[in-house]
């Protein structure tokens, strides 16, 4: 896996992390067709896939575009991530004026795209370790959503996930 190697390589990233993040993606959050807690899973587990991505995707820039030296810049790539998603993934279903199950926030999913990226960047410590500061400090929810988005993120990291190698 790789970024073209020309232009702003994190504006590079980002756009090659959208493109693999939009692919048939929107059966999987349909508030019609999964509970909520089903879709929180789904939304959780696209995000984890999405940081086993961006891991792989930075193993490739230079040196002085890592995480750990501009840490900032990674972090507003994905959280512009996160919020991109919501707009076209998730947000799309509650503006067709039909009456929804239930609605999941712009706060949940950017709660559960930091879990899902903390989950993986603690796998590589010394790479992430200012990244990840800068994450746990945006992971602000009302006390009454925690449990339902602790409950989608367990395990931390699912059966599936430990056969990738990265």
């Amino acid at each position: 896996m790789s970024i073209t190697r020309y232009g702003d390589l994190i504006n590079n990233m980002e756009s090659k992390l959208c493109q693999s993040m939009f692919t048939k993606t929107a059966i999987y959050v349909d508030p019609k067709i999964n509970k909520k807690e089903i879709c929180l899973k789904n939304i959780y587990e696209m995000f984890l896939l999405q940081a086993y991505r961006f891991h792989s995707y930075q193993r490739t820039l230079p040196q002085e575009y890592k995480p750990q030296q501009n840490p900032k810049a990674f972090k507003g790539m994905l959280f512009r991530l996160f919020s991109k998603f919501y707009r076209r993934r998730v947000k799309r279903f509650y503006l067709k004026k039909q009456q929804m199950p239930f609605t999941i926030t712009r706060s949940e999913v950017i709660w559960l795209g930091c879990k899902a990226a903390i989950t993986k960047f603690e796998q590589h410590p010394s790479l992430y370790k200012k990244l990840i500061k800068l994450l746990r400090k945006q992971q602000q929810i009302p006390k009454r959503l925690k449990p339902l988005l602790i409950d989608a993120t367990m395990p931390a990291l699912p059966e599936d996930f430990k056969s990738i190698v990265s």
